[in-house]
């Protein structure tokens, strides 16, 4: 952004020197300047082809503005008819968003309870039941790829991916699948080593499930950023949309700060 702003003023400036010197070159090295034996035109000549010579730079500036003028113009149609086309996305995510904040500060405050609990036999019981979280529209995450922010795309690609684990992991009954294993070899349907191997295998989710317990805090902080940043877009198009704001003087891009929690 910084390079282009300078680029446009160092090309404005040469417009200037060039529209100042050409007049001034021409004094010195055509009217006042002459060769042995070769004729540099009387003064009406020379004045009546300065003014054919200006009048064409003129109007090559001029059709030259009002070409960038139209040209920049189509440039902000396009782009504002883009975010209107972003807004519903927006405004779907937010939905999602404001579901999934919601969803995790319960699972916080229920963790709040149970890292306050003496009893640590309920303990291990909430932590490594299974709590279905299946209340999201995962067809309105879809849509994800009609946002222009690069940035921001990343960060909902990232939160997805992650948040779907977390879903997955909470999903998980660990006390079910500890007495199938037993239940299994019981029946003779496994044998002892392969019942020992699952149980290792068990002993992995739950240590997964406890890691997922102890991230919620910032998958809250996470969501709550990236809802922020959704709820900015969503405003400033509306904006836009009613012409409360000039869309050329509005940064609508996100940065990797925007996002940013602490861990």
């Amino acid at each position: 952004m910084i390079f282009k702003e300078n680029t446009n003023k160092i090309r404005k400036l040469l417009i200037v020197v060039a529209v100042i010197g050409t007049p001034i070159s021409l004094n010195l090295f055509v009217f006042s300047w002459s060769w042995p034996k070769v004729l540099n035109g009387t003064l009406t000549e020379w004045i009546s082809f300065f003014g054919s010579y200006s009048g064409g730079v003129v109007g090559g500036i001029v059709a030259y503005i009002v070409s960038k003028a139209q040209i920049d113009n189509q440039r902000t149609m396009e782009r504002l008819k883009s975010l209107e086309a972003e807004l519903p996305t927006y405004v779907a995510m937010k939905l999602e968003f404001d579901k999934v904040i919601q969803t995790v500060d319960a699972l916080i405050k229920v963790k709040e309870k149970m890292d306050s609990s003496t009893d640590e036999k309920l303990k291990e019981k909430i932590y490594f039941a299974s709590i279905g979280l299946n209340e999201f529209h995962w067809d309105r995450w879809e849509r994800k790829w009609l946002i222009t922010d690069s940035i921001l795309l990343e960060e909902l690609l990232k939160f997805q991916e992650s948040f779907q684990r977390t879903i997955e992991v909470f999903g998980i009954d660990i006390e079910g699948a500890e007495k199938e294993i037993i239940d299994k070899y019981e029946k003779g349907l496994i044998t002892k080593e392969q019942e020992e191997i699952d149980k290792l295998g068990l002993e992995g989710m739950k240590a997964e499930k406890i890691h997922y317990w102890n991230e919620l805090d910032y998958c809250k902080e996470k969501a709550s950023k990236i809802n922020a940043v959704l709820l900015r877009k969503e405003n400033l198009i509306k904006k836009l949309k009613a012409g409360f704001i000039n869309i050329n003087r509005t940064n609508l891009d996100t940065h990797y700060e925007d996002y940013k929690v602490n861990r």
